[in-house]
Formats: C-alpha cells, structure tokens, sequence
C-alpha cells in the first residue's frame, strides 16, 4: 500500500504523486478529524488531555500499520 505526507493511505494514494506541505496538512487534519469524530462516542467522556492524547496515539496506530 502506498503511503504520502503523514503516513496517508487509501485508494487515492498512487505511486509517483506528489503533494505541497499544504495538501499534506490539510490531508493530516482531515485524517484527525474522521478519528475525532470517533473519540467523541466513547461513552466515558475523556479530559481534555486524555482525548488529545488517544487521538494521537490512534494516529500513531495508524501510521504503525
């Protein structure tokens, strides 16, 4: 699987594309906020610290795999 920027992956990763810092930030954002979104279920709600922190470390995974 091809990765771009952050560690991106999905279908619309090819090999051979480029992107500018923005599209990568903007790619990252995206990204963070899909896992948010998700964070934002726990039925425990999370300090403000432990939800950043599990959404990095959900990130991390990611780019681990």
């Amino acid at each position: 699987m091809e990765t771009a920027c952050f560690g991106q992956t999905g279908h619309n990763i090819k090999l051979g594309m480029v992107f500018t810092h923005q599209q990568c930030l903007d790619m990252l954002a995206s990204s963070l906020n899909t896992f948010d979104r998700e964070l934002v279920k726990l039925t425990t709600p999370l300090s403000e610290g432990e939800h950043i922190n599990s959404l990095l470390r959900v990130r991390t995974l990611r780019l681990l795999h």
